[in-house]
């Protein structure tokens, strides 16, 4: 079906799949043509390398998620898949402050003028309802989010999570250098997560997940962490998602039923162009979606807050209380609209 629906530039452009990656997909063998861009990749991983150094060299404890660590996992090659950035999950959320003065340090400075906050109480703020500040290098125009949470909202309370994290992660060598992991279980649900979140606007997150090895999962540990990160639905819309583009029928990703909106949202945006500024309608559509992706009471209120507080506002309006975000998103919403209509 991939074949017969996305041409190479597609792929490529709106769906930031590696020529290697659209070879596979298409059963062409075209990726020799783009070298260049092959040497970009190779550029970019020198520079997370010096990025995983720093934070080794200063004791600070993190995890690789995505980008070129995964590239690795999942192709024995750091550079067959392509990334716009990179992340990195600090295991001790306090440590942002210190991680903050090195990057800055090194001229990267927050991407759209997000910095953090100097005030603890806004620091509290942001980390509440933002799970990640993203930096980019002056000059070489290196981008890394620093994240303290892998998702907002998130089923879970964060020390939960931490604890989760604890008893999944592992070590494997990346550059000569050993950095820390998901367990191969957690990985892959958090890739499942990362997904769900964004609406596979990015056909290459689903292809992740088509190319996971999965004879290094074990069962019984996927399906008890499904349960605990209460990503039941989330695991079958990826379940529904991988058998519509590639007829792939995980055993792992059981389809029970979900909501059809989780259905159809993916699908359509799939085949959308991604657009900076969205239809107040498809930011209806959004909400919607993104309250039916996990049916916890818990999760829903916290949807509802990161909803009513976004990263734009905690620097146009310097607080250290929350309820005057709250106040202040009607407006914000009000005047971005406005600005986006001249």
């Amino acid at each position: 079906m991939i074949s017969g629906t996305f041409t190479r530039e597609r792929l490529h452009d709106r769906h930031r799949l590696s020529h290697q990656q659209i070879d596979g997909l298409l059963g062409e063998n075209r990726s020799r043509e783009f070298l260049a861009e092959k040497m970009q990749v190779l550029n970019k991983i020198r520079y997370f390398i010096q990025i995983v150094d720093l934070l080794q060299h200063n004791q600070i404890d993190f995890v690789c998620l995505k980008g070129p660590v995964l590239s690795q996992q999942l192709y024995g090659d750091p550079s067959l898949r392509l990334s716009h950035d990179v992340d990195i999950l600090l295991t001790d959320r306090f440590d942002m402050t210190k991680v903050n003065s090195l990057l800055t340090e090194l001229d990267y400075v927050g991407v759209d003028n997000l910095s953090w906050p100097e005030e603890i109480s806004r620091q509290k703020i942001l980390m509440d309802f933002v799970h990640h500040l993203a930096y980019e290098h002056k000059v070489n125009q290196f981008m890394v989010e620093i994240h303290w949470s892998v998702s907002e909202p998130f089923p879970l309370k964060a020390e939960v999570f931490r604890l989760i994290v604890e008893n999944n992660r592992q070590q494997i060598v990346f550059g000569g250098r050993e950095v820390t992991v998901f367990a191969p279980e957690l990985n892959l649900l958090y890739l499942v997560i990362h997904g769900s979140k964004h609406g596979w606007q990015r056909l290459k997150w689903l292809v992740d997940i088509k190319d996971f090895p999965f004879e290094t999962i074990d069962p019984e540990r996927w399906h008890g962490l499904v349960k605990q990160l209460k990503a039941t639905r989330m695991v079958s819309q990826t379940g529904f998602l991988l058998n519509h583009f590639f007829q792939i029928n995980q055993p792992l990703f059981v389809q029970t039923p979900i909501p059809r909106l989780l259905k159809l949202y993916p699908l359509t945006f799939i085949q959308e162009e991604v657009l900076l500024k969205r239809p107040i309608s498809d930011s209806i559509a959004g909400v919607r979606y993104k309250f039916l992706l996990c049916n916890t009471l818990s999760y829903k209120w916290r949807a509802f807050l990161t909803s009513a507080i976004i990263p734009i506002d905690l620097f146009q309006v310097q607080s250290s209380s929350r309820i005057i975000y709250f106040i202040y998103r009607p407006y914000s919403y009000i005047k971005r609209r406005l600005n986006y209509a001249k």
